[in-house]
């Protein structure tokens, strides 16, 4: 419970900055994402080099995002 119902694919448009999680150490932004699609909570951590990242490297998040595949 609790987490947004989402579609696949997922996309950088529903994450929320985030600080970094326990453990890890990154330099660059820090984004999250939490999604309840075909039955499954998904809870993803997305690290970018840099503060501010470029729009490739944006891009290239969300082409990896739309690569998450779900069992129904």
């Amino acid at each position: 419970r609790g987490f947004p119902l989402r579609h696949l694919p997922l996309l950088l448009d529903t994450t929320a900055v985030s600080r970094n999680p326990e453990g890890f150490d990154s330099p660059g932004k820090v984004l999250h994402l939490a999604a309840r699609a075909h039955g499954y909570d998904i809870f993803i951590y997305i690290f970018f080099g840099s503060p501010k990242p470029s729009s490739a490297a944006r891009a290239a998040a969300n082409m990896q995002l739309g690569k998450l595949y779900l069992p129904t």
